[in-house]
């Protein structure tokens, strides 16, 4: 009889702790992630001299309603940048991404000011790889249209003297809750 009594008693105090907890914490509890497939495209840097450049490419939106058939899209409470990279191609084990100070993957979409959703704050010495640090803003908002738009900004703190081949991968981190 005590079993039954000192159950009852946790399941009514996890009871009270979910009234309680707040909606955010409830989400939180009830929420999953899902990520949807790599995005990717093959992009050659010319030479240029120091300051920005700029590697802009537009992509359909991403579908909130083919996430699964079993999810209602009312359900996405978040889309977030997951990762992204860059990486040289075709490389003869000569090129790097040196002549790069910082990077920069920048999200926009119609109306929808631009948000730096993922940076390289310093480009290692001789990279050829390079894994972005990610923010945790909220891109649901950028995915409402028909398309949005990804900008690698990169910063040359010295002149970029050979064409680099690069490949450009990233995906996206689906939140659903109820």
């Amino acid at each position: 009889m005590k079993t039954v009594k000192s159950t009852i008693g946790y399941l009514a105090i996890a009871i009270v702790a979910v009234i309680f907890s707040g909606c955010e914490d409830l989400y939180n509890q009830l929420g999953m992630s899902v990520y949807s497939d790599y995005q990717e495209f093959e992009y050659t840097l010319l030479p240029a001299p120091s300051g920005e450049y700029l590697i802009e490419e537009t992509f359909d939106a991403v579908n909130t309603d083919s996430i699964s058939a079993s999810v209602d899209s009312g359900f996405v409470r978040e889309v977030n940048l997951s990762d992204v990279t860059i990486e040289i191609i075709n490389n003869d084990g000569t090129l790097n991404f040196d002549a790069f100070e910082s990077f920069e993957a920048v999200i926009s979409s119609d109306n929808m000011t631009e948000t730096v959703a993922g940076m390289i704050n310093q480009v290692p010495d001789n990279a050829t790889l390079l894994t972005f640090d990610i923010t945790d803003d909220n891109l649901l908002e950028y995915m409402g249209g028909e398309e949005y738009v990804l900008k690698i900004r990169g910063v040359l703190d010295k002149d970029l003297e050979t064409s680099l081949d690069i490949l450009v991968r990233f995906r996206f981190k689906i939140g659903i809750g109820l």
